[in-house]
């Protein structure tokens, strides 16, 4: 395939997935990846930040080459409920894995940060 496409991002709660669309709309091809659940206690759920990084890489990368046409935009969706909290440094590494799924627990987090 070629011609104009639009990449698509959609960061889930277990997988990475990204997808290429038409201009028409209609969806061309996906790539999936699956990345490992961490339940450090009862009802909290993590994520490794520098896996989801490197995944949301890999696919966009096999999806478009698997496509082969040329990229117009990027679109991005994600929960609404996580946070990766990073390094103050020009670097920006992930501190902690990625909380997911919990918003009080990101608030104390984030108010424990700040101390």
């Amino acid at each position: 395939m070629s011609d104009t496409i639009i990449l698509a991002i959609d960061q889930g709660t277990t997988s990475t997935r990204s997808m290429t669309f038409g201009t028409d709309g209609v969806p061309r091809q996906t790539v999936r990846r699956e990345f490992e659940q961490h339940y450090p206690k009862q009802g909290w759920v993590e994520h490794d930040a520098e896996d989801i990084w490197r995944d949301t890489v890999d696919t966009l990368k096999e999806v478009h080459e698997a496509d082969g046409g040329t990229i117009a935009g990027i679109g991005i969706t994600n929960q609404r409920e996580t946070v990766v909290v990073g390094s103050q440094d020009r670097q920006a590494r992930p501190q902690r894995d990625r909380l997911a799924g919990s918003p009080h627990r990101q608030t104390l987090c984030a108010a424990q940060g700040r101390r």
